[in-house]
């Protein structure tokens, strides 16, 4: 069964959920009301409870439980939590990175995003506006997801150059031009 993700905290500020959880909730929803059976999973603190219950309350259909709430914020925590995604769903309202994209390319898992950050420079990253949008392309990948897995490595290899070591490197070449 396809599986959907989303990652991060519930960020408020002057009112506004920064991060819109609830869009994802709301995606999901839409997806599931189109027919097509998909487990979600949201991978953040206590904060996400509220939105991992509304999600669990959505009529699945008969399908797989709909919610899992992750605390082990380690780097093997997270790699296990993108391996289990055919699709990263990120829905932020505003956000540089989000790192959440690259994170999820470095893993071979493609990414639907809302238009925020450096989402352009992610060929693999589809950006949309709305909800209807969102569960559109979340659709559209999710379908595609057995030609996406075989080529993952593409993916991957589109954010290889925002590594940590390839950011040494270059500050490496840098330093050694610099210095006479």
């Amino acid at each position: 069964m396809p599986t959907v993700g989303w990652v991060g905290r519930d960020i408020v500020r002057a009112g506004r959920h920064v991060k819109r959880p609830q869009l994802f909730v709301d995606a999901v929803q839409t997806i599931r009301t189109r027919g097509i059976p998909v487990v979600a999973r949201m991978y953040g603190g206590q904060d996400l409870v509220p939105y991992a219950s509304a999600l669990s309350r959505l009529p699945n259909g008969g399908h797989a439980s709909s919610f899992l709430v992750e605390g082990d914020r380690s780097v093997a925590s997270l790699q296990a939590f993108y391996a289990s995604l055919d699709c990263l769903v990120v829905t932020c309202e505003s956000e540089p990175g989000p790192l959440t994209i690259y994170e999820a390319l470095a893993c071979g898992v493609p990414v639907v995003t809302t238009a925020t950050g450096a989402a352009d420079a992610c060929g693999d990253a589809v950006r949309v506006a709305s909800e209807e949008r969102l569960a559109s392309k979340t659709r559209k990948v999710l379908k595609r997801r057995r030609r996406l897995f075989r080529d993952r490595g593409t993916l991957a290899a589109a954010v290889s150059a925002f590594s940590h070591e390839a950011w040494a490197a270059a500050s490496v070449r840098l330093a050694m031009e610099l210095v006479p």
